[in-house]
């Protein structure tokens, strides 16, 4: 990503938007690897209220319960590697 991100500070045009994908990736998913590289054993569920309780309504309810697709429609910075 380092490389992409060089490229487009250094060939993107000035108000360019680009984001970097590689398919999806559930929360579940990826909390499940953090914890498998971390060793912290599985994942466990987490019910609504007791996150709420923990970290407010607007985190809780807007941020880790949001559901935000980003998709490339086609690449216009390729990084060669």
């Amino acid at each position: 990503m380092a490389g992409l991100y060089l490229r487009a500070l250094t060939d993107a045009s000035a108000g360019s938007f680009y984001f970097v994908e590689n398919g999806e990736a559930s929360f579940g998913d990826i909390f499940a690897s953090l914890a498998s590289a971390l060793d912290l054993g599985p994942v466990r569920p987490w019910d609504a209220d007791a996150a709420v309780a923990l970290w407010g309504h607007e985190l809780t309810l807007y941020v880790l319960a949001s559901n935000s697709r980003v998709r490339g429609g086609g690449a216009e910075l390729v990084l060669q590697l």
